[in-house]
């Protein structure tokens, strides 16, 4: 897991040289579309793990080193995001990037809503589940005692 992180990491970082190389040489936004496209698949997959790695509870460094290594990983995304920024106000289309920044937080909502939904549903099915093992078990029991209660009657009647 560890060093499925530091490729992810090595990844972002490649592709925000890459597209700071790209910026330097003056070439337009829409020139580095793979680029941008590498880093923010980079950040997804980076985000993706520590999620995973959260979930599966194998942590591998201490709560201390986690959260410090959380903050680098935030820092350098907020420090990439801002040379985009800077670099689409750079070319005039600061409206565009404004607008991606939307709908991006428009996205993570709709994924945290679907991810809760699915998360409710999931429970309610376990819920409604263990509900029928208790009448299934509720329904054996009175059987039962009906049984026995009947079974007692026989027998003194029969005596």
């Amino acid at each position: 897991m560890i060093t499925e992180i530091a490729l992810l990491i090595k990844g972002l970082d490649t592709a925000m040289n890459l597209i700071e190389r790209g910026f330097e040489t003056k070439r337009k936004i829409t020139d580095l579309g793979n680029e941008v496209d590498n880093f923010f698949l980079s950040k997804e997959k980076l985000e993706e793990c520590l999620e995973e790695e959260k979930k599966q509870g194998t942590y591998s460094r201490s709560p201390i080193e986690q959260a410090m290594f959380e903050d680098r990983i935030r820092e350098k995304i907020e420090k990439h995001m801002q040379v985009l920024s800077k670099e689409y106000s750079r070319q005039g289309k600061s409206h565009i990037f404004a607008g991606l920044k939307r709908r991006a937080a428009n996205i993570e909502r709709d994924r945290v809503f679907e991810t809760n939904l699915k998360k409710k549903r999931a429970k309610a099915k376990q819920q409604q589940t263990s509900d029928v093992i208790f009448t299934i078990k509720l329904f054996v029991g009175l059987l039962a005692i009906l049984v026995g209660i009947f079974g007692t009657a026989f027998y003194i009647i029969g005596e």
